[in-house]
């Protein structure tokens, strides 16, 4: 080996020991940044977990009557319009707590009939068919594209083919077949004709 390709491999080495202790020294980095934003992550999840039981007891305190907005602010640090605002939005969130309860509820006994076989049927031809396509819980981006086409239920959606659909704007297959799974975990399949004067589901050609 001359003098030029002991230099040449010299050259190599350094070259490969800088890239593997650059290689080391980036996965340090990106190691301390993922525990960093965890543990930024953590920190806001703790104080939202502790804001919210604050909120509930304040919410808790006033439905006693014993208590008015001036006193609550007082005890916790907060204003009399801020604790106002407060227990309207937990009186809210309660709210809507119980109508997702029920609408749970009713989604597990739609789904319960579908499996058994008994399926009331609606003049439109199927009991399902006059629902929001919310109840699906189809995917953001599918839900958006829908409503752009001006599909809000589950009846006009299922009387569309795959053909029909991948037309919509920002539609393509990984959406659609994130459609026709969420429909098949109903029992519905895309390209159903409903006849609403026989009250039945026929199967399209």
């Amino acid at each position: 080996m001359n003098k030029i390709e002991k230099l040449e491999r010299e050259r190599t080495d350094l070259k490969n020991k800088y890239y593997e202790e650059t290689k080391a020294i980036t996965e340090k980095i990106r190691q301390a940044q993922w525990v960093k934003r965890k543990a930024t992550f953590d920190a806001r999840e703790k104080k939202k977990l502790l804001v919210a039981k604050r909120d509930e007891q304040i919410k808790e305190e006033y439905d006693r009557g014993e208590i008015t907005h001036k006193k609550l602010g007082a005890k916790y640090n907060l204003s009399g319009s801020r604790v106002h605002c407060i227990i309207q939005a937990v009186e809210r969130r309660q709210r809507a707590q119980r109508i997702w309860k029920q609408k749970r509820k009713e989604i597990k006994g739609l789904k319960k009939e579908l499996q058994d076989g008994n399926n009331d049927t609606t003049p439109f031809g199927h009991k399902l068919a006059t629902y929001d396509i919310y109840f699906l819980n189809i995917g953001v981006r599918a839900s958006n594209c829908l409503i752009a086409e001006q599909i809000y239920t589950i009846g006009s959606l299922i009387q569309k083919s795959e053909r029909e659909l991948l037309r919509a704007p920002n539609l393509g297959r990984k959406t659609l077949n994130d459609i026709k799974y969420t429909l098949d975990d109903w029992g519905l399949k895309l390209n159903t004709k409903l006849y609403s004067y026989r009250g039945e589901i026929e199967n399209g050609s």
